[in-house]
């Protein structure tokens, strides 16, 4: 092979190789847009299918980590959707919609406590965000931090104008439990 046929089998290669990108990325988009519409179609095998692939071509595409725990959710692996979830955030620590769906995984698995470290983060991020006080205070009604509980649902209440009644409730039952486990100790 001459040397100027070298040049021109490697022009044609890297040609070929930058027409191929735009492609490959394509596919990628439109296999992500198919896993989400599988996810909200509801059909959650195919979604995981569908954005197992994106993650195989995109492995720092955080979306798709995301979107493939839902669909694990769906599916009631709430421990797979944890990890999908845990990958997101890796890759997008700051990303509030992540850590929220990862603390509601860690409530189906009834692990309060990382519930409530991803609800500590989300008010890092998020601080006054009502609805994020009053389901880390649940959390921590939920394993008996009754003074934690009553502190988070006052912020819920005081930072919504208009608070949402199964706060109010909440915080009424945090409170009945506080006081009786008061008096029980004495």
């Amino acid at each position: 092979m001459t040397r100027e046929s070298t040049r021109r089998l490697i022009g044609v290669l890297l040609l070929a190789l930058l027409l191929a990108v735009p492609v490959l990325a394509q596919t990628t988009q439109e296999d992500f847009d198919a896993g989400q519409a599988a996810l909200r179609a509801g059909d959650y095998a195919e979604a995981i299918t569908l954005l197992t692939q994106v993650i195989d071509d995109e492995p720092t595409f955080a979306p798709a980590y995301n979107a493939r725990g839902r669909a694990h959710e769906g599916l009631e692996d709430y421990s797979a959707a944890v990890f999908d979830y845990t990958q997101a955030i890796e890759l997008e620590p700051s990303n509030v919609e992540y850590l929220n769906d990862r603390a509601r995984a860690f409530f189906f698995l009834e692990n309060y406590s990382d519930a409530i470290g991803d609800y500590s983060l989300i008010l890092q991020l998020t601080p006054n965000d009502a609805i994020t006080y009053n389901r880390r205070g649940f959390a921590y009604l939920l394993i008996g931090s009754f003074e934690q509980a009553i502190e988070d649902f006052t912020a819920a209440i005081e930072a919504d104008p208009d608070p949402d009644p199964a706060t109010i409730w909440r915080f009424d039952d945090a409170l009945r439990r506080y006081e009786y486990a008061a008096v029980k100790s004495k």
